[in-house]
């Protein structure tokens, strides 16, 4: 069975849209240093979308030496988001978490002002990821968990890195590898932009009716 993703509006995703550090991101970006490779996991601050893997891999990373680990999203359980800020604690300062609202349309100039996103989901927690789609309409290179929604979707595509998140190794090198290669928004377009998946909509609708 075939699984089309909504996709994502490809007018607005694009990959020449300007950052926002200096406005009103600023508040994410004002204690990260400009020359730093930022790793952004965005989504829910919660245990099925692996927010505590992702600052575990973040805290352990022995890579690229001026990197930055930045998580952003909601927090949904205060217990769950005091044991993700306490692993992050233990990084220094390498690693920012921002647990409040960004509006959508500020979505785009967020993935603009970062180098790599990221979402270490745990398995059979995700179907296709939105953030997942909006980075590659956006030649942002991705690292992704190994569950069957991500990897169905991504596995061996140019400048997506998916791997299992409980292994640090694995993720040291997707980080090196995501600074050497990008997706390619086109090749991405018939899968995940929105209008032509509205299209294929109606063809099946047409086909069933």
């Amino acid at each position: 069975m075939e699984s089309i993703p909504t996709g994502v509006d490809y007018s607005k995703f694009d990959p020449n849209i300007e950052d926002d550090k200096d406005g009103t991101l600023n508040g994410i970006f004002q204690n990260i240093p400009e020359d730093r490779v930022v790793v952004l996991q965005l989504g829910q601050i919660v245990y099925r979308k692996g927010s505590d893997l992702f600052a575990e891999r973040a805290t352990s990373y022995s890579g690229y030496p001026c990197s930055h680990f930045l998580l952003v999203g909601e927090s949904q359980t205060e217990e769950f988001s005091k044991k993700v800020k306490e692993i992050c604690q233990k990084s220094g300062d390498r690693i920012t978490v921002y647990d409040g609202w960004v509006d959508f349309d500020k979505i785009p100039q967020l993935i603009s002002s970062v180098d790599i996103v990221c979402l270490l989901s745990r398995p059979g927690h995700e179907g296709v990821p939105r953030v997942l789609q909006e980075a590659c309409a956006m030649e942002t290179p991705i690292i992704a968990s190994n569950v069957e929604g991500i990897t169905n979707m991504f596995n061996e595509k140019e400048g997506c890195f998916i791997i299992d998140p409980f292994d640090q190794e694995s993720f040291d090198k997707a980080v090196k590898k995501s600074l050497e290669e990008t997706p390619d928004r086109e090749n991405f377009a018939k899968s995940i932009d929105m209008s032509k998946n509205y299209d294929r909509y109606r063809d099946i609708y047409d086909q069933i009716k």
